[in-house]
């Protein structure tokens, strides 16, 4: 794995600028449109899943809870659907584990 140097967004988020926090938004959401182009859900989008290189770029990390979304209505139950419960959707928190929810949803933390 790289190495970055910077740590993540979770330990930077109160020294940033609103211009560098725009681009950071800007590679995570490069990232995610990557993986959804795949059928893969990352499941574990927090600040702290975002590392910072040298360069100053933002590299989407932890996918240990992804899942590739093989449904062709781009569904999953929502038991299968993981991440910690502070940033579970709304549709995640309100379904039951048989509940087909879309697991592409950016995380609930992440709007408020």
């Amino acid at each position: 794995m790289p190495y970055y140097p910077k740590g993540d967004l979770g330990s930077l988020h109160d020294t940033q600028s609103p211009r560098q926090v725009n681009r950071y938004m800007s590679h995570v959401v490069r990232g995610l449109e990557h993986l959804h182009r795949q059928n893969i859900a990352h499941n574990d989008l927090k600040l702290e899943n975002v590392f910072i290189d040298a360069q100053n770029r933002a590299h989407l990390g932890d996918l240990g809870l992804a899942m590739e979304v093989k449904d062709a209505s781009r569904t999953a139950l929502a038991g299968l659907v993981g991440g910690i419960r502070e940033c579970w959707s709304p549709e995640k928190l309100e379904a039951g584990t048989r509940t087909r929810i879309d697991p592409f949803k950016v995380s609930h933390f992440l709007s408020q």
